[in-house]
């Protein structure tokens, strides 16, 4: 093959991979996915973390950490269990804003999804509070929070 025609095959190659690799270019970013133990939350006074990452939050307690989002429809899935009997209960906030509050009638983990427009993109401060339970001495356990972009 001649000098002439390896350019020609040189330069097809070069086209078929430019044209390859341009759905590429045109395609959105992965979504992000985050997983947040509680353990390694700010918490307030009293709430009690565990090795595998849990938290137990007394009545009236919370925790909070911050994450960044981008600009965009976010969601989060909190798993979270009562520590008596009696139930117990929590309330999740972003940014002030509340997303909702979850009952947990009993022991078993209870996994709630919430979704949030996240208005700018940047670091986002996320809070979960522990509602009161009368007589309870801890009366929420945090296992995880994942959040999904």
């Amino acid at each position: 093959m001649g000098r002439t025609g390896k350019r020609a095959v040189m330069r097809r190659s070069a086209c078929l991979l430019a044209l390859l690799l341009l759905p590429a270019c045109s395609t959105p970013p992965p979504h992000g996915v985050l997983t947040l133990a509680p353990s390694g939350m700010r918490a307030s006074e009293g709430s009690t973390s565990h090795p595998d990452g849990a938290m137990d939050i007394p009545s009236g307690g919370n925790v909070e950490a911050t994450f960044y989002a981008d600009a965009r429809r976010t969601r989060l899935a909190v798993t979270a269990s009562a520590l008596s009997e009696k139930g117990g209960a929590i309330i999740v906030q972003v940014n002030g804003n509340q997303l909702g509050e979850v009952s947990l009638p009993s022991t078993s983990e209870t996994t709630q999804a919430f979704t949030i427009d996240i208005p700018r993109e940047g670091p986002q401060t996320l809070r979960i509070h522990a509602g009161t339970v009368p007589a309870a001495e801890r009366s929420v356990r945090l296992h995880k929070v994942v959040i999904y972009q």
